[in-house]
């Protein structure tokens, strides 16, 4: 009896587990969504380790269409930077960089899904263009300067700082100079490949290759040796997650 027991008991949970997976799958498999929602984080070969945040919402137009509006905070900086010794050990700074870049693209665009993903398991290509306008902050980069470091200031870094009798004691923080910087109007485009993994269709996690390039409506320096230049471009790879209904 109570053999009998056990192995009812086994069947019957078995066949609760087969319906629940029968179930998802159904649901996986029947999962039509028209919305998505990413984000990310940028890495390109204008800027540092991290080179911005990237926010983006897609609109289903059709079967392998989508309208795409994206967000994106980034940061330039020019490939000539060199970073030196302070005169205060343990600081240092970027040597005659003048200005930070911190770019904001407003992007409108469209992905087109060339190879679907199955229903549980794959991968998801896709064709992404976009293009739209960009605002550029330019930040002055503040050094710590003076003859000596009680009477230091925070100035910004040009080459004459450098050749006026005093010394640099360090750098400021990523928030200073916020105050003193512009707003450098512009337009930028990217070309994109998408590669989307995950086991589930409602989720997204995936990495995106591209191309992006910017032109804004004056020149900026953000070197002083390197001269001023009112286009930038750069190679691109942001790793994103999201979601979609």
């Amino acid at each position: 009896m109570k053999r009998s027991s056990t192995i009812l008991i086994i069947i019957f949970n078995a066949f609760f587990l087969v319906n629940a997976l029968y179930a998802q799958q159904i649901l996986e498999e029947d999962f039509e969504y028209k919305n998505e929602f990413t984000y990310g984080i940028n890495f390109n070969t204008s800027a540092s380790i991290i080179g911005g945040l990237t926010f983006k919402y897609s609109l289903r137009k059709n079967e392998n269409q989508f309208h795409s509006f994206l967000l994106e905070f980034a940061n330039v900086k020019h490939p000539k930077e060199i970073r030196v010794q302070a005169a205060k050990p343990n600081n240092s700074y970027f040597y005659a960089k003048e200005n930070n870049l911190i770019p904001i693209r407003l992007f409108y665009g469209r992905d087109f899904i060339l190879f679907h993903k199955a229903k549980q398991e794959g991968v998801q290509f896709n064709l992404s263009l976009a293009a739209g306008p960009v605002l550029g902050i330019q930040k002055p980069y503040l050094v710590l300067y003076g003859t000596s470091e009680d009477s230091a200031q925070y100035v910004q870094n040009v080459v004459k700082t450098n050749v006026t009798g005093g010394e640099i004691y360090g750098q400021g923080n990523i928030f200073m100079g916020l105050d003193k910087s512009i707003v450098v109007p512009g337009i930028g485009a990217r070309i994109s490949g998408n590669f989307e993994f995950g086991v589930f269709r409602a989720n997204i996690t995936g990495v995106e290759i591209g191309i992006q390039g910017d032109i804004y409506s004056k020149p900026i320096i953000l070197n002083s040796f390197a001269g001023d230049k009112a286009y930038f471009i750069s190679a691109f790879i942001v790793g994103y997650f999201g979601n979609r209904w």
